[in-house]
């Protein structure tokens, strides 16, 4: 089940309005329907995509686009996945470290994380948190293609404001 992101409402900021019609023009019809598609999170029970997460993924969105990053959702929105899909069942060793990455970068990235901490390894008790180039190409990869594919198929593109 997925649940259509209202990326007007998302991005709603004063004073963007006039300049948005503008900064979307540059975009791929394909990049407007990432921006425009809806929010995907597993869904076998009632869990709902992390709130905090779901108001940064216009924002997310955005960047992903801009950094030319075509085939891939945003590391926010495989997290957001991860999130809905670990609470309802464990995950493999793999999907840990995969998803402790994703946490690090995700919540530092958009300031997250409590003022007292300065990332999630050292709230884990760890150094550093580093995942393998199998995990990235079987794992974080294969998952982030595949949000971005179904994002895009199910959108429904609506250019009103």
């Amino acid at each position: 089940m997925f649940q259509q992101l209202d990326f007007w409402e998302l991005l709603a900021s004063p004073g963007l309005d006039d300049d948005l019609d503008v900064i979307l023009s540059g975009f791929t019809k394909e990049q407007l329907k990432y921006f425009h598609g809806p929010i995907i999170q597993y869904r076998s029970g009632s869990w709902e995509f992390p709130s905090r997460l779901r108001k940064l993924v216009p924002q997310a969105r955005i960047e992903q686009a801009l950094h030319g990053e075509d085939g891939y959702a945003s590391e926010l929105e495989a997290l957001g996945y991860i999130s809905t899909a670990s609470l309802e069942f464990p995950l493999s060793h793999e999907w840990a470290n995969v998803t402790f990455w994703l946490c690090d970068r995700v919540l530092q990235k958009f300031g997250l994380l409590p003022d007292d901490e300065g990332s999630v390894a050292d709230i884990l008790g760890r150094e550093t948190i580093q995942i393998s180039r199998y995990e990235t190409s079987e794992y974080l990869l294969p998952l982030r293609r595949w949000l971005r594919k179904n994002i895009v198929k199910n959108a429904k593109l609506s250019m009103s404001k």
